[in-house]
């Protein structure tokens, strides 16, 4: 254990045997008491468990350009700056089409009699 010396000021390694026992300074040459160690308590630490993510749209996927983690509720690369597709828009875009394209065919192929 480190110890300074009452005298002179130095610090002193002195081994924890010594603790409570008079010694004499090597530079000095002046005795002094070494406090005894102090007592040590364990200290026992516990992480915190990390609560598991709720929601499924902080999952991150894979940039195509960069290959940088992207989480699916950005909007944008946080490594390159690419926009991402929304999932979702993507799905409504796709259904409106569709929905269109079959309302159009029902008219030029069923015909309209009232208009």
């Amino acid at each position: 254990m480190d110890i300074i010396c009452p005298h002179c000021r130095i610090t002193l390694d002195v081994p924890g045997e010594y603790a409570g026992e008079s010694v004499d300074c090597p530079s000095c040459r002046k005795s002094f008491r070494v406090p005894s160690a102090p007592k040590r308590t364990a200290i026992r630490l516990t992480p915190k468990p990390i609560p598991p993510r709720q929601r499924a749209s902080d999952r991150l996927d894979k940039c195509p350009d960069c290959g940088h983690a992207v989480s699916r509720s950005a909007s944008r690369c946080p490594g390159c700056g690419r926009g991402q597709t929304n999932r979702a828009s993507c799905l409504g875009l796709v259904l409106g089409v569709l929905v269109l394209t079959i309302f159009c065919l029902s008219l030029y192929f069923g015909g309209c009699s009232g208009l």
